[in-house]
């Protein structure tokens, strides 16, 4: 009976596996030859900044267009680099040295808030009331409640400030660079 059914079994997994076997289908002379192909790429090529670009949910038309706005504000290239470390998230915060050394992550103005850069630069008091001064009353909530990126990128898309001027990226990067120091 046991000698039974381990055949059986035998022929049902032959069975399977040549099934599988069969069903794929064979090379075919007339189909195109294999390419690789990267998606998050516009050329298909795998780089190591699309991938990162895919890992952080950053679409390649928007980093694109930001590290060239950022690249081309007429301004001192203190500010561009600047601003290039402030889209990397690469400022050395409070926060980013209680993680190195244990010192405390608090800002120093505000003494309640974990110092990092989106507070530094928007959510510190200090710098609201002088963004406030700054910004359309249309654009606030948009301005203030945007997370990192996309306040990056809203700035350098958009004209935020109540002056109607056209030199909006120019006048954020400098008053950034400012609050920092």
């Amino acid at each position: 009976m046991v000698g039974g059914i381990l055949i059986l079994l035998e022929c049902l997994c032959l069975k399977l596996l040549l099934g599988g076997y069969f069903a794929i289908m064979p090379p075919w002379s007339q189909a195109d030859s294999d390419t690789r192909l990267w998606p998050s790429d516009r050329m298909g090529d795998f780089t190591v900044s699309s991938a990162y670009n895919k890992i952080n949910y950053i679409p390649n038309s928007h980093s694109d267009n930001m590290w060239k706005q950022i690249w081309n504000i007429k301004s001192p290239e203190r500010i561009k680099v600047f601003m290039w470390l402030v889209a990397h998230n690469r400022l050395t915060t409070n926060m980013r040295i209680a993680r190195w050394d244990g010192e405390t992550p608090f800002c120093h103005h505000c003494q309640g808030m974990e110092e990092f850069v989106l507070s530094v630069l928007r959510d510190c008091p200090m710098a609201s009331q002088i963004w406030l001064h700054l910004i359309n009353y249309s654009q606030r909530f948009n301005f203030f409640m945007a997370d990192m990126k996309y306040w990056i990128f809203l700035n350098l898309t958009m004209s935020m400030d109540s002056f109607g001027g056209s030199n909006w990226i120019r006048l954020w990067a400098h008053v950034c660079y400012y609050l920092w120091f």
